[in-house]
C-alpha cells in the first residue's frame, strides 16, 4: 500500500499530504423554523476515520444510511449535522458492529464500491437539506396513498342484488 500511495502522491504533487488522508469537519446547527441556512456551530476539527457502529437487525445496515443515522441529531426543534468542510482524497471508515441480545444470525453489512459523499459536503449543506425534506414528504405523500389504498380496498362486504 505504501507504494501506491507515494506513487498517488508523486502524480499530484500539488496536494498536500495531510490532505491525502485527513479531512475537515464541523457541526452545522440548522432550526427548521428558522429562514437562515445552517451556521456551523462547533469549531472544526480535523479527521481520518469514520467511525461507523451499527447493530445487528437495524434497518441502517448498510454504510451510507448508517453514517446519515449517526451524523444527524435533533435536540427540541434544532437539527445538528455533522459535515466535512474540507473533503480527503482517502477516507477510511472503523466498523463497529454492536453486540445484540437477538440469537439470530445478524444481516450482512453492505457498503457499495463506490461513495459519493456529495451529501455530507458542507458546501452542499443547502442542496442535501432541500432534498431531505423532499424525499420526507414524498415518504408521508407515499404512505397517505398506502393508507388510501387500504381503506379502498380491505372493506369486503357483499352487496346484496
Amino acid at each position: 500500500m505504501s507504494r501506491s500511495v507515494v506513487y498517488y502522491h508523486w502524480l499530484n504533487v500539488n496536494i498536500s499530504p495531510s490532505r491525502l488522508f485527513t479531512f475537515t469537519h464541523g457541526r452545522v446547527a440548522y432550526d427548521p423554523n428558522s429562514r437562515t441556512p445552517g451556521r456551523l456551530d462547533k469549531t472544526p476539527s480535523v479527521a481520518s476515520v469514520v467511525v461507523v457502529a451499527f447493530t445487528a437487525g437495524s434497518p441502517q445496515n448498510d454504510l451510507v444510511s448508517c453514517m446519515e443515522n449517526i451524523l444527524t441529531s435533533r435536540v427540541n426543534d434544532v437539527l445538528y449535522y455533522d459535515v466535512i468542510i474540507t473533503p480527503s482524497d482517502a477516507i477510511g471508515f472503523q466498523l463497529n458492529r454492536r453486540p445484540t441480545t437477538s440469537k439470530l444470525s445478524p444481516d450482512p453489512f453492505v457498503y457499495p464500491k463506490t461513495i459519493f459523499l456529495d451529501r455530507f459536503l458542507f458546501c452542499n449543506f443547502v442542496l442535501t437539506n432541500e432534498k431531505r425534506a423532499l424525499e420526507q414528504s414524498m415518504r408521508e405523500e407515499i404512505r397517505e396513498l398506502v393508507k388510501h389504498k387500504e381503506t379502498l380496498t380491505r372493506f369486503n362486504v357483499s352487496i346484496p342484488r
